[in-house]
């Protein structure tokens, strides 16, 4: 894997090289390592050769080595001094290279670090500035120090408790000074990262693709896995020996109830123990030998000679473009070049050349590209076609029928002008198609039941639907909207549909509507002859799946939308309603400082201390018999969040009695395309068919992966309750879902959220997203539940209730808000997440976070998803403007203004010694 790193400080980095960079990690005691500069940047300091401490202290100073000068034009307090690149080799390469010394491994891993640095290189960036407007240049060039170490920090070794044994681990950091030549301006500058941090699985998957390519050349079978690869012949049991640390870092993630990769790799960095004098490496390599044994050793020996156990069929380019296309666009209209292409190449690892992938995504037809904060992106022809559908159906029905009730007198009092006026606009409208966009808590739902009532006073019915069970079965059900039930339910069930004949159909939270389900809806009410009122605010949160057609409909349709803006679920403190408002006209940094103002950001850098003091205000609103409710964005600082505040309420009395622990499932949430890849599979996964499938797969049942992919040429097997075998039928993956096995304790008075529908004991429906009490267990350990139903012991899918993700809060309310915010969560931050988030409370929110200044920046980010419609006028736009800038160049010898032309760069001696550079 690849982890990207920010060096913070210059005294920080200094320290880092003398302690860690240029030092052996355990490796024989105090072996030095060395590196030598790299990258373009290099020759114009006249830098080459072996790094020294002087220099990369120089450099991390912003300083030039030779005159001492400061180097880029800014040189702040906060500045960064650096970057790290840290490139982990899979664990089977590092165990056969300490087993055999071959060099074919470590000069492939060389050799792989070097081609994704030269990637990464050249895509570095600065931020220039040009008629008052803030771009981001490409720079092309860096300079770097690659320290190869073959160690990893070390743990308690079961056989020499008295010592601390590191396991194999080849891997290199390569350390990226924070400067970069911008030519265009003849001088250095700091870097800007978020293009590579955006492209960084790419960068990956081309480090795995170079170093499997070239020991597949030497000799070695290489096997997919879920996530990368192994060498073929070193098994599962013995990567898992060589494996303590990670095994530490699960336990301690574990514990803190992480469950996010990228977290899990901060948490291995944030939890390394102090050094201790290394052990030898005579005894080292005899403790290494020990944990095998004699036949896992001749297998570690002998695998450059074990052939590859071919795991998934072999994988040409095109099709392996072809996958990564569709994987890609199940979940986004727009998507980065690079992203595909580094998609693709993992589905060949041993195989697939970045070259032949690059060439099969070039071939391709259907594909339509443009640059956007200089990353290409690409989307299909068929996804454009998707979204033109979608806007011709409601363009071409407007006006086309008569209005629902236009005499409609209304009847609740306590509606504002601007409720009442979006009610007269729908119940008049003549457009088969109708749009309410009301911000959050703007009362939508109260205009909604009276734009009901009206509808039925014309003789007609509104049933609702919603993307989730909660939304539709929960929250619409309780405003009124009895019926209501999930588009899938809609979309799957004939008899709704037919339900629906003549009458009026409302899709609410249809900011969350995907470009497929809205086309599928469509053809429902054009079957039916039916109205569709679509309801929500395209500033909430996207669609899981591709296409933001609520927001496309909006702008691009030639529909008028009823629209509410005053909000007034906060109409007991107006402070905190202004804050909201701000947020919910995208001003999200004034609604930011607005919230800081009135003292609802908490800033409590400790982890521990602030968890506590969150649950403690939790327990606080609890206690007064408020409503109250706990958002965080990642599952990884809920899960963290949950832990502490159940162990506050067992210390309040709330939670009491034994502990008891069921099986659960979590949920893998692989796409469609990956649920028929074979490598994504692992022993002891689950599956559960929501429909019934030829072959014995019956509805709500679960099979179980007996074994790995590793092991069985792609062939998988499944099990049933009954220990039944069955080959597992990829063909019908829209049938199941993926779950791997974890546990949940509880206890009486714990929350439980529900997580698939299913049916209590009694028989009644307990849906998706439904939070309840424990009341206690039966004899024979089945849970009883707040609504006095009871939920069988042998059902798996729930987990604790206290805390929702933004997105599972999208649609609640509640009097007292908890916003968990901190470094944990700022990668699923962004500027809708905020205004969701912060906007469910009706009087009282307190967000704790670790660094306000952190949050701010996450928070500004700009979640909105570009359309295929706008990357195709996107590049019509650069054709046209080429075609121009090519034919006036040709008739005049000139260009426009507007390009932009790198001026000549004087590269004399005598022009560079005095800008304080060198010439090599």
């Amino acid at each position: 894997m690849m982890r990207i790193t920010i060096s913070r400080n210059a005294a920080g980095a200094a320290a880092y090289y003398t302690d860690a960079l240029s030092k052996e990690d355990y490796f024989f005691g105090e072996k030095e390592v060395s590196a030598v500069w790299k990258g373009k940047a290099a020759p114009l300091l006249g830098i080459k050769g072996e790094v020294t401490q002087n220099a990369f202290s120089a450099l991390v100073n912003n300083k030039h080595l030779r005159t001492g000068k400061q180097l880029s034009v800014r040189d702040a307090d906060n500045r960064r001094s650096g970057y790290e690149f840290t490139f982990n080799a899979p664990k089977s390469a590092s165990i056969a290279y300490a087993m055999t010394k071959d060099e074919h491994i470590v000069a492939a891993h060389r050799s792989a670090v070097d081609a994704a640095m030269a990637e990464i290189e050249a895509d570095m960036q600065t931020k220039s500035t040009e008629f008052k407007q803030q771009f981001y240049e490409t720079t092309g060039n860096l300079i770097r120090a690659d320290f190869e170490h073959f160690t990893s920090r070390p743990v308690q070794d079961k056989n020499s408790k008295d010592k601390l044994v590191p396991d194999c681990h080849l891997h290199t950091h390569s350390f990226v000074p924070n400067i970069t030549f911008a030519e265009n301006r003849n001088r250095f500058q700091a870097i800007e990262i978020g293009t590579i941090w955006t492209l960084s699985p790419y960068y990956e998957a081309l480090y795995h693709s170079v170093f499997s390519n070239e020991l597949e050349k030497a000799g070695y079978g290489i096997n997919r896995t879920k996530d990368r690869w192994e060498i073929a012949g070193i098994s599962r049991e013995v990567i898992e020996k060589f494996s303590n640390r990670t095994l530490e870092i699960e336990k301690e993630a574990r514990d803190k109830g992480i469950t996010n990769i990228k977290e899990k790799s901060k948490l291995g960095a944030r939890t390394r123990i102090k050094k201790s004098k290394g052990v030898e490496e005579k005894e080292l390599y005899a403790l290494w030998e020990n944990r095998l044994s004699p036949k896992e050793r001749k297998d570690v020996r002998t695998a450059k000679h074990t052939p590859n156990n071919s795991n998934t069929p072999a994988i040409t380019s095109k099709e392996a473009v072809d996958k990564a296309i569709q994987h890609f666009s199940e979940r986004n209209s727009v998507f980065a070049e690079k992203r595909v292409l580094g998609q693709a190449l993992s589905y060949g690892y041993g195989a697939l050349t970045p070259e032949a992938v690059a060439t099969a995504l070039a071939e391709r037809k259907d594909i339509i590209s443009a640059e956007r904060n200089s990353i290409t992106y690409i989307t299909t022809r068929q996804m454009l076609h998707a979204e033109d559908k979608m806007l011709e159906f409601a363009s071409s029905t407007k006006g086309t029928v008569t209005p629902l009730n236009a005499r409609y007198k209304i009847q609740q009092n306590f509606l504002n002008e601007g409720q009442r006026k979006a009610i007269q606009q729908l119940l008049n409208s003549n457009d088969r198609v109708s749009i309410l966009l009301g911000s959050a808590g703007t009362g939508k739902s109260s205009l909604l039941f009276e734009v009901k009532n009206g509808i039925e006073q014309n003789g007609k019915r509104l049933l609702g639907f919603a993307p989730s069970a909660n939304a539709s079965r929960g929250v619409l059900r309780d405003k009124g909207f009895e019926e209501a039930d999930t588009i899938a339910a809609l979309l799957q069930k004939e008899g709704l549909q037919q339900s629906l004949r003549n009458n009026v159909m409302l899709i609410d939270e249809a900011g969350m509507v995907g470009i497929q389900d809205m086309n599928r809806l469509f053809e429902v009410a054009q079957q039916q002859n039916t109205r569709i009122i679509l309801s929500g605010d395209p500033k909430q949160h996207n669609s899981v799946n591709a296409g933001d057609a609520l927001r496309q409909l909006q702008e691009k349709s030639q529909l008028r939308p009823a629209v509410v803006n005053t909000i007034v679920r906060q109409k007991g403190n107006e402070e905190y309603r202004r804050a909201i408002q701000s947020l919910a006209i995208g001003n999200t940094l004034e609604g930011y400082q607005k919230l800081d103002k009135m003292g609802a950001v908490k800033e409590i850098e400790d982890n521990e201390e602030r968890q506590n003091a969150l649950a403690d205000a939790y327990l606080k609103s609890l206690e007064q018999k408020r409503s109250a409710l706990i958002v965080s964005p990642s599952h990884a600082e809920g899960d963290a969040i949950t832990q502490t505040v159940r162990d506050k309420l067992k210390d309040a009395g709330k939670i009491t009695g034994d502990e008891r622990v069921f099986d659960t499932h979590r949920s893998v949430s692989l796409t469609e395309e990956q649920k028929k890849d074979a490598a994504q599979y692992q022993q002891g996964m689950v599956l559960r068919f929501h429909r019934s499938y030829k072959g014995g797969f019956t509805a709500g049942q679960h099979y179980t992966i007996e074994s790995g992919s590793e092991n069985t040429n792609g062939y998988l097997q499944v099990k049933d309750a009954f220990g039944k075998s069955t080959p597992l039928p990829f063909e019908a993956s829209e049938q199941f879902q993926v779950y791997q096995p974890t546990s949940t304790s509880i206890a009486t008075g714990d929350k439980l959220r529900i997580t698939v529908n299913t049916k209590s004991q009694e028989g009644t429906k307990l849906h998706n997203g439904q939070v309840y009490d424990v009341k206690g267990f039966t004899q024979e350990g089945h849970i009883q539940l707040s609504n006095d139903k009871t939920l069988d012991k042998g059902f798996s899918h729930f987990k604790h209730g206290y805390v929702e993700t933004s997105y599972g809060s999208q649609g609640k309310d509640a009097q007292d808000v908890y916003i968990a915010q901190s470094a944990l969560s700022y990668g699923a931050s962004g500027d809708k997440q905020f205004y969701v988030s912060t906007s469910r409370g009706t009087e009282k929110l307190e967000l704790y976070t670790d660094n306000k200044v952190e949050l701010k920046q996450a928070i500004q980010r700009d979640t909105d998803r570009m359309t295929a419609q706008e990357l195709a006028q996107q590049s019509q736009l650069r054709r046209t403007q080429r075609y121009q800038r090519d034919y006036y160049n040709e008739n005049t010898n000139r260009v426009y203004e507007h390009e932009r032309v790198p001026q000549h760069r004087d590269t004399t001696k005598e022009h560079l010694s005095k800008n304080g550079l060198e010439r090599e």
